[in-house]
């Protein structure tokens, strides 16, 4: 960021500071949608899915894990 702009931005209103920064954020956020996964991740995502569905691993409850790793014996 230029020392120019910097300088512009502090010129701004308290209110014109706070739109560019809604502004600011939006923009952050759409860019986080249009966002992808990579190849890897996609595909350790669908064998993961995939296990799942074919009954080779379970799930324990929360409360069953709490109680076998977080409590003391």
């Amino acid at each position: 960021m230029t020392t120019s702009l910097i300088n512009d931005l502090k010129k701004l209103t308290k209110e014109e500071k706070i739109e560019f920064v809604q502004l600011l954020w939006s923009d952050i956020a759409q860019e986080s949608t249009n966002e992808t996964i990579s190849i890897e991740h996609e595909k350790l995502l669908d064998e993961t899915l995939k296990r799942i569905d074919s009954g080779e691993v379970s799930f324990k409850m929360w409360n069953e894990v709490r109680e076998k790793y977080f409590t003391e014996n």
